[in-house]
């Protein structure tokens, strides 16, 4: 299993299985900068004109509340990914 250090919050969990967190300091500068990047991945999609997301794996909390936040309307359903990608290759 592969660990990280964090250190004043500047790591990403996204690459590695565990995040070594040692003082309330480095929680809370992990959490904003987790925040910062979901945030601005969402705002990227939210420039880019899309007015709705349709997501084929679960959307956790963070992911909803910027959903909220630049008003998208946020589907989840792999069934329907499924069918319609079926469905495109029948046309």
């Amino acid at each position: 299993m592969t660990h990280e250090e964090v250190d004043g919050g500047t790591s990403s969990g996204e690459e590695t299985e565990e995040i070594l967190i040692h003082s309330a300091d480095q929680l809370e500068n992990y959490a904003k900068t987790e925040e910062a990047k979901v945030e601005e991945l969402i705002k990227a999609v939210a420039n880019s004109g899309a007015k709705v997301i349709v997501s084929g794996a679960a959307v956790g909390e963070m992911a909803l509340h910027f959903y909220e936040r630049y008003k998208y309307i946020t589907f989840y359903c792999v069934f329907l990914l499924i069918n319609l990608l079926i469905f495109k290759t029948y046309l």
